[in-house]
């Protein structure tokens, strides 16, 4: 028996396709595709801690596997810890504000959370492409972009 091609907003439904939306930026018409949200999963690792001290603590996230991380850039989230989803933003980057040279790092700020979650195995949803990744002067002109970030992921997440 064979599958009839599927096809959503004229353009063929494929794996290839989803791929290249992931790869691209393009998370929100990627996950239309596949019918659910995109995720990642993995265990929260230790990092340079640097968001805690800039009012913006991160969940480091290292997945296993060849799971396909989305594109350098800054995303609105959503973080699984435990049973309890939570919504959140996360950068996929470089560090290049403070060049510290740590290859890629999937970093993600949970809104309304204080919990240690080190070694804790969680799951990621990828909502929507927010920006590309900024090299800022210093910890300042970081720290206002994150608050946008924060603002504009807000808008984008479902309430609780």
């Amino acid at each position: 028996m064979t599958v009839p091609e599927q096809v959503l907003d004229d353009r063929k439904i494929g794996s290839s396709a989803i791929k290249k939306f992931i790869s691209e930026n393009k998370v929100e018409e990627a996950n239309k595709f596949l019918g659910y949200t995109y995720q990642n999963q993995g265990t929260v690792v230790h990092g340079l801690q640097r968001g805690r001290t800039l009012g913006y603590p991160t969940a480091n996230l290292a997945t296993e596997g060849n799971q396909l991380i989305p594109s350098i850039g800054v995303y609105a989230t959503r973080i699984k810890v435990g049973d309890v989803w939570y919504n959140s933003m996360t950068s996929v980057g470089y560090n290049v504000t403070f060049k510290e040279n740590t290859g890629v790092t999937i970093e993600t700020n949970i809104f309304d959370f204080d919990a240690d979650i080190y070694g804790e195995r969680v799951a990621l949803e990828w909502v929507k492409y927010l920006r590309g990744e900024v090299k800022f002067d210093g910890a300042e002109g970081l720290v206002k972009q994150l608050e946008l970030d924060k603002i504009n992921s807000i808008k984008i997440l479902p309430k609780k």
